[in-house]
């Protein structure tokens, strides 16, 4: 008997009895995001589709039963089997052959995959971690009192870790998939890259706050200055302060907005979009407001308001029209960055406008309970090509009936045609009888203006649906380059509509009905007009 075949026999007898038993699962993988292609839980095994696994970069060739898994510098063999009808591998197998762990996170199907830290040491002004898989290191000075604090995404603490750490230095298990390294002396971060380092092997260089130079400045922290020491206070001061703003760029087009904070904030800000034209950063151990008489500085903002939660005050800016954001921490404060795309001049009529149904065909994409994605994404994006006309657009579909055009051709119609968006119109589906629901906008990676889009799109059809919304996201969460039609596309306001699962019941007979389809192609418009400035009903 081959040896190999041999020692999976016990694997696979695990596997067999809970067969019959497989469900959707989610994989938490390391400091990443939810793994946006659906894995399948069998037993106490986690199956992900072999395609999905470049996600993290991982390389998978099947043969027969098994895999070869190219992942984290290693080459490692994994059971591999065809579940939902699709090729899928082991990945608490593999994981555990990578020399990580994994585990489910209670009365859940999600799997949290986290490398135990081999090593941890602090020696002679630098910091350095290694562990079995990549894990992200991001670090930045605290004052009150002065400490450097370096966070390791995706990591563990484990009785194995060798931890050489100095006096004054301290390591904890800050959360259930970040290690905290806290330096309680006068240190300064100074890595390039201390806003992100991915690695197995992580290096990052401290200096004393009080040294007289430091040669090599954050990347993506902005202009740490490299010869003043940070401020140093004894306590957080308690006393409210107002908050100011200094505005640097106003074309029109651009705001560049200064927060000046230096020496109150501990920590970099956090920032979220409540919805396309709304706001909210968080300023970490800062007690600040602003006042009640407040003028706003720039046209671009309509409203400024705080609310203390905890040590931190939230800073709530509403803003007179949807734009791409982009905010940012320096030692001197916040700075944030607001644009208007280029095509939203206020209005929709006489823009150009590609609706793309997709599939076609022979290609009838998703497909359950009868209902095909073909047939969905064709009805539907002839309403929405209605009421973009009523707006006064001109509209180009990519088809008008059911026939196949490859993703290139779709793509090359919206470039000829020099198109100002590019609306495509999908069904999304997880294989089998799938627990995830929902509608989802996505954008090209990197794209901010084609990601205002979506935002826009997402909140207005977030309204009507009647099903769950599932955000906006990038297409580099399901492939490392994104979705070709996305990427092909040269219009940056460009996006790819999900509009839910095929194969859930209660997406599956929502979407089929006129009012879904009706309500949801008025949705998009409105969408549309929103990214676009239009006030026009």
């Amino acid at each position: 008997m081959n040896r190999r075949l041999f020692a999976l026999l016990p694997w696979m007898a695990v596997v067999g009895a809970a067969w019959g038993q497989s469900r959707s699962a989610d994989v938490l993988y390391t400091f990443r995001e939810s793994t946006p292609v659906r894995a399948f839980r069998v037993g106490d095994e986690c199956f992900v589709p072999i395609d999905a696994a470049d996600y993290w970069g991982w390389k998978a060739e099947r043969k027969g039963n098994t895999a070869k898994v190219d992942a984290e510098g290693k080459t490692v063999s994994v059971p591999s089997r065809v579940v939902g009808g699709r090729e899928c591998i082991a990945l608490r197998k593999a994981v555990s052959l990578l020399g990580a762990d994994s585990e489910w996170v209670a009365t859940t199907d999600t799997l949290r995959v986290f490398a135990p830290l081999k090593k941890l040491s602090v020696s002679g002004g630098r910091v350095t971690a290694t562990a079995p898989i990549s894990v992200k290191a991001s670090g930045y000075a605290l004052s009150g009192p002065d400490r450097a604090v370096i966070d390791f995404e995706g990591a563990r603490l484990s009785d194995d870790t060798k931890l050489e750490l100095p006096k004054g230095a301290r390591a904890t298990q800050y959360r259930p998939n970040v290690v905290r390294l806290i330096l309680e002396v006068p240190y300064v971060p100074v890595s390039p890259g201390m806003g992100g380092v991915t690695d197995r092997e992580i290096a990052l260089d401290i200096k004393p706050a009080d040294l007289p130079e430091v040669k090599e400045e954050p990347q993506d922290f902005g202009p740490i200055p490299p010869i003043t020491p940070p401020v140093r206070t004894t306590q957080r001061s308690t006393e409210p302060a107002p908050l100011s703003f200094v505005v640097s760029t106003d074309t029109g087009n651009k705001t560049v907005l200064q927060l000046p904070l230096q020496g109150r904030m501990q920590g970099p800000a956090t920032f979220a979009k409540l919805d396309p034209s709304t706001l909210e950063i968080t300023l970490p151990f800062v007690s600040g407001f602003v006042a009640s008489d407040f003028i706003s500085p720039t046209s671009a903002i309509v409203s400024a308001e705080t609310v203390q939660k905890g040590f931190d005050t939230v800073l709530t800016l509403r803003l007179a029209r949807p734009m791409g954001a982009e905010v940012s921490t320096s030692a001197q404060g916040v700075q944030i960055v607001l644009v208007k795309p280029t095509v939203g001049d206020g209005k929709l009529a006489g823009k150009v406008v590609i609706v793309d149904p997709g599939h076609g065909g022979h290609d009838g994409g998703a497909k359950s309970g009868g209902a095909r994605e073909k047939d969905l994404t064709l009805s539907i994006s002839k309403l929405l090509t209605e009421e973009l006309v009523k707006a006064g657009a001109t509209v180009i579909m990519t088809r008008k009936t059911d026939v196949f055009i490859p993703l290139g051709v779709r793509s090359d119609i919206s470039n000829r045609n020099h198109a100002d968006l590019y609306l495509s119109v999908h069904i999304n589906s997880t294989g089998g009888s799938g627990s995830q629901s929902g509608t989802i906008s996505f954008h090209h990676k990197g794209n901010e203006v084609g990601k205002l889009l979506a935002e826009c799109i997402q909140a207005e059809m977030a309204k009507v649906n009647k099903l769950p919304n599932k955000g906006v996201w990038s297409d580099g969460r399901i492939y490392q380059s994104g979705f070709a039609v996305l990427r092909n596309t040269r219009q940056p306001a460009a996006v790819l509509l999900e509009l839910g699962f095929i194969n859930h019941p209660r997406d599956r007979a929502r979407m089929q009905t006129q009012d879904f389809k009706t309500k949801i192609a008025a949705a998009i418009v409105k969408g549309v007009r929103n990214f676009l400035g239009d006030s026009a009903e």
